[in-house]
């Protein structure tokens, strides 16, 4: 990983380097493998001084929110200029006209945010057409209908980011897990604690190679 990717501490420490480190130090799985840092730790303080620990603690976030474009903002509204009263066929004149930055010379990895706007507009059209409209509908839908069919757009936002993917589905945290079970013994002279199991969530965004 080049430097400037690294969290860089106040006292020049880079934070990847140090878990790094302390990964190539273990002889069984550990959390610092995922460069996952849980500073109340003992291990992971051991690769940090008190002071480095205690900013980490309060570091709440490294990075501003990005300001979206003007010129993707403007396309955004392009759509929300019409009413979906009468009927679809002008979001649909507009999703199919042509674009200077959705044209032969498109770039995905500058221009994919405006193919995201569009496939999702794309999406939701094709939901509001149905009939009934699922939307509205007062049938019970799963919660699985919704997360193909409706929050299909998180699941394409990083297609723009190399080795980095989305994936959906309710899943258990394996590395939330393996802390909250750090402490679990066996039983002895008491029952075996009942195993944690991870805070679940709907979807994961991982990074592979």
């Amino acid at each position: 990983m080049k430097s400037y990717k690294k969290w860089k501490l106040s006292t020049g420490t880079y934070v990847e380097d140090v878990l790094y480190n302390l990964g190539k130090k273990c002889r069984y799985h550990n959390l610092v493998h995922s460069f996952i840092i849980d500073p109340g730790d003992k291990f992971v303080q051991s690769g940090f001084t008190s002071d480095e620990i205690t900013e980490i603690r309060e570091t709440k976030s490294m990075y501003e929110l990005p300001k979206i474009d003007d010129d993707l903002l403007e396309y955004i509204d392009s759509f929300a200029k019409f009413s979906l009263q009468d009927s679809t066929k002008d979001i649909r004149k507009a999703l199919y006209s042509s674009h200077p930055r959705l044209c032969e010379n498109y770039n995905p990895h500058v221009d994919f945010p405006y193919e995201h706007v569009r496939t999702t507009v794309s999406d939701w059209v094709r939901l509001l057409e149905m009939e009934p409209n699922p939307l509205t509908s007062t049938q019970d839908l799963p919660e699985s209908w919704f997360r193909i069919n409706v929050w299909r757009t998180i699941d394409i936002a990083f297609s723009d980011v190399p080795f980095v993917f989305f994936v959906g589905g309710e899943k258990a945290g394996l590395a939330t897990k393996d802390r909250k079970n750090r402490g679990r013994t066996l039983s002895n002279i008491g029952p075996m604690q009942r195993k944690s199991i991870g805070k679940k969530g709907d979807g994961y965004v991982r990074s592979f190679g």
